[in-house]
């Protein structure tokens, strides 16, 4: 696979990920470059690994979630959340937003 493309590829499999901080996040990205093609692939198929079974049990939660209770909480906090940020950015200050889009994201 081309080294690019597997940069790629791991910058996707940790954007989806809700399991790694944000600092995790960057430092791998940010040394991808460095580190032989070997090992960042490796690191991106435990990440993807790691992704699957997150949505398995999201899935998993939801099904169970006969009342819907869960879904209708989460529905909401993505809607605040995403009021928050557009108005953020009307104000011009997509760092602000980004940062804010973030932390709140990390809270749910």
């Amino acid at each position: 696979m081309a080294r690019q493309n597997l940069i790629q590829k791991l910058k996707n499999a940790l954007g989806k990920n809700i399991l790694l901080s944000e600092k995790d996040k960057q430092f791998w990205l940010a040394n991808a470059e460095k580190l032989p093609a070997l090992l960042v692939e490796s690191i991106c198929a435990v990440v993807e690994e790691k992704n699957a079974l997150m949505k398995k049990y999201i899935r998993a939660a939801l099904k169970s979630d006969k009342e819907h209770a869960l879904f209708a909480e989460l529905k909401q906090k993505i809607k605040t959340i995403k009021k928050k940020s557009l108005q953020l950015a009307e104000k011009e200050q997509s760092p602000d937003a980004d940062a804010m889009l973030r932390a709140n994201l990390n809270k749910l």
